[in-house]
């Protein structure tokens, strides 16, 4: 088997395998797994399916959304995984998604957003990095007072 008969026997695994261990399966996987029914049989309905995928920010919802002939829920769906994909902005990005997004956005003849730039005034800070700072600057001290050798 290959192609879009793989994605759908995988993916059916996966989430098989994601419910067995008493989880609920990742609305992307659903969404992947609903785009590749679509694919292998472009007759079949999923629009009800979609749907029921609410507020999902998958690049593979706004994909069946645009196979489905849905171009406005198929854009919106996009920008919102192009906000995400941006993450912290330049160069702090999920590289592989933006451009993924921005690809099916210029296909789309759609507007490309802008991709900010990482500014770090806006970075809060985790509750042990002054912990770990402090002990670097103690041991940088420590090594620095030993009398070399």
């Amino acid at each position: 088997m290959t192609g879009p008969a793989q994605a759908i026997a995988d993916l059916q695994e996966c989430i098989r395998m994601t419910r067995e261990a008493g989880a609920q399966p990742s609305r992307n996987d659903v969404a992947a797994l609903l785009l590749a029914r679509r694919r292998r049989w472009r007759t079949i309905q999923c629009a009800r399916e979609a749907e029921s995928l609410g507020d999902c920010d998958s690049i593979y919802l706004a994909e069946l959304w645009w196979a489905i002939g849905e171009r406005d829920r198929a854009i919106e769906v996009a920008l919102k995984r192009h906000r995400r994909a941006a993450a912290d902005g330049e160069p702090y990005v999920h590289r592989y998604w933006l451009e993924y997004c921005r690809k099916f956005l210029s296909d789309a003849k759609a507007e490309l957003p802008s991709v900010p730039v990482y500014d770090p005034s806006k970075t809060r800070a985790y509750s042990w990095e002054n912990i770990v700072r402090a002990f670097i600057d103690k041991k940088r001290v420590e090594a620095n007072s030993k009398p070399r050798k």
